[in-house]
C-alpha cells in the first residue's frame, strides 16, 4: 500500500533556555500545548510578513 505525502514538515529549532522558559510559563498561563502556541504564534508572524511584504 502505497503512503501518503504528509502535509506538515517537523522542524527543529534550538532556542535560548530563558525564552523556552517563557513560552512554557506562556503556553501553561493559557493551559495550551506550548507546541501549538509556538505554532500558532509562528504562524501570526509569517502572515503578517507576507502581507507585508506583498504590498
Amino acid at each position: 500500500m502505497a503512503k501518503k505525502s504528509s502535509r506538515t514538515e517537523q522542524l527543529n529549532i534550538r532556542m535560548p533556555k530563558e525564552l523556552l522558559k517563557d513560552i512554557e510559563e506562556i503556553s501553561g498561563i493559557l493551559k495550551v500545548n506550548k507546541s501549538e502556541w509556538i505554532k500558532i504564534k509562528l504562524s501570526e508572524i509569517v502572515y503578517e510578513h507576507k502581507s507585508r511584504l506583498k504590498k
